[in-house]
C-alpha cells in the first residue's frame, strides 16, 4: 500500500495524538472504524440504542406538563425517547 507523503505525515501526527505508538495498530483501528461506520450506514432496517446524559446542579423542582424538572440557571432541555424496530 502506498500513501502520499503528506497524508502519511498527517496520519502519523493523528496516530501519536490518539495515543498509538505503532503505525500498524493505528491502521488496524482506522480500518475497524471505517468498517463499523459503513456497516451502520447500510443498516437502515436495524435497531440501535443510545443515551443522552445531562449533568446539572440540584435546585428546586418544577413541573412542566407531566414532566418534573429541576430548575437550573441554564435553559431547560426537554427530551423525548423514540425507539423503533
Amino acid at each position: 500500500m502506498s500513501l502520499a507523503p503528506k497524508l502519511l505525515k498527517q496520519f502519523d501526527k493523528s496516530m501519536v495524538q490518539a495515543g498509538f505508538s505503532d503505525r500498524s495498530k493505528a491502521i488496524q483501528a482506522a480500518l475497524h472504524a471505517f468498517v463499523d461506520e459503513n456497516e451502520w450506514k447500510g443498516a437502515e432496517n436495524q435497531s440501535g440504542a443510545g443515551a443522552v446524559f445531562m449533568l446539572y446542579n440540584n435546585g428546586t423542582t418544577i413541573k412542566i406538563g407531566n414532566l418534573y424538572m429541576h430548575s437550573m440557571s441554564m435553559p431547560i432541555l426537554l427530551a423525548r425517547l423514540h425507539t423503533s424496530t
